[in-house]
């Protein structure tokens, strides 16, 4: 499927962007001066989840065109993308990273997408890092199996969706493509607003990773289409609001868990909670070792056996 977009025709888009913020104040204010610079007439929506490093009042003070959502302390990702989605009414919703930021032409692209097939519920664009390299954008849905040899240190060779071909990836201007996907990164990602009305919104119970996983799942499964569109590119640090804590990383293990739980039952969740913490147990091995012979100055060691005492907390998960 393709479409080459023609930005003249598009002075003004229907669409609302909606930012979570928890205490990312100069990733914050980089991302709004992109949508400054290339929102073309979006309404922007922060939610700040209970920040602490000034993020409301540089918010109050320098971009006034803002609508800005207090919440008192740090409610999740998904249910604060979901207080905004409920004030908006606009086409289409764009939910973005606070260390995300959009490029020329990105937010026409998208729309573009959306406006070519009626039946696409979600696109998302190409991801760079800052210095230029690509960053995984899309992809199939989750599978078991790889997970758990993920975990154990087999991987997976990258490859297209099903569905799709190198030829298929390659033999369109890059501005006109489109590759339907099973799933897209949640650092930016556009719904259309009936979509969300027809399946629901995000669901809260993840509290932050994964909602996107699931939210594909349920529109594909609904008979929607996600669609990646490479064209259209953005820029995504990367971990802005929290870095590589164990924190971090349990709250990623358990929206995996959850997203299992949900949608496999409690034997898939049971088998991935053992991968997670074999894994977690080889890791800290490893890196004791590493730290014996000087090659491990960073204390990994300790981040994955705080990982491996929080992963004995959620060992119940399914009945939690």
């Amino acid at each position: 499927m393709s479409r080459c977009y023609n930005k003249e025709k598009m002075s003004e888009l229907s669409v609302s962007i909606i930012i979570v913020n928890w205490n990312t104040h100069e990733l914050l204010r980089a991302c709004l001066n992109s949508i400054n610079s290339f929102g073309i007439g979006a309404e922007t929506i922060v939610v700040d989840n209970g920040s602490t490093d000034g993020s409301v009042q540089m918010v109050s003070d320098e971009f006034a065109w803002v609508r800005l959502i207090r919440n008192a302390e740090n409610c999740g990702y998904a249910r604060a993308n979901n207080q905004a989605i409920k004030v908006c009414n606009r086409k289409f919703l764009l939910l973005l990273n606070s260390d995300a930021q959009l490029t020329d032409g990105a937010l026409e692209k998208m729309v573009g997408c959306m406006e070519e097939n009626d039946k696409i519920g979600i696109c998302g664009p190409r991801l760079i890092y800052p210095d230029g390299r690509d960053q995984w954008s899309y992809g199939d849905l989750p599978v078991l199996l790889w997970e758990i040899l993920g975990l154990l240190g087999v991987k997976r060779r990258k490859s297209l969706p099903r569905g799709t071909s190198r030829k298929s990836e390659s033999d369109q201007p890059l501005s006109c493509r489109m590759i339907e996907a099973g799933m897209l990164s949640g650092a930016s990602m556009m719904v259309r607003h009936q979509m969300f009305t027809e399946i629901g919104l995000l669901d809260e119970r993840f509290f932050m990773f994964n909602e996107e996983v699931d939210l594909c799942k349920r529109a594909l499964r609904a008979g929607w289409k996600v669609v990646y569109v490479p064209g259209a590119m953005v820029v995504h640090v990367g971990g802005g609001s929290t870095g590589v804590t164990a924190e971090r990383i349990l709250r990623l293990f358990k929206g995996k868990l959850q997203y299992y739980d949900k949608h496999q039952g409690e034997w898939a969740c049971q088998r991935l909670w053992v991968a997670m913490w074999v894994s977690t147990r080889i890791k800290i091995m490893v890196y004791r070792l590493l730290k014996v012979v000087g090659k491990d100055k960073s204390d990994r060691a300790g981040l994955w056996s705080e990982v491996s005492r929080g992963l004995a907390g959620v060992r119940n998960f399914s009945s939690q």
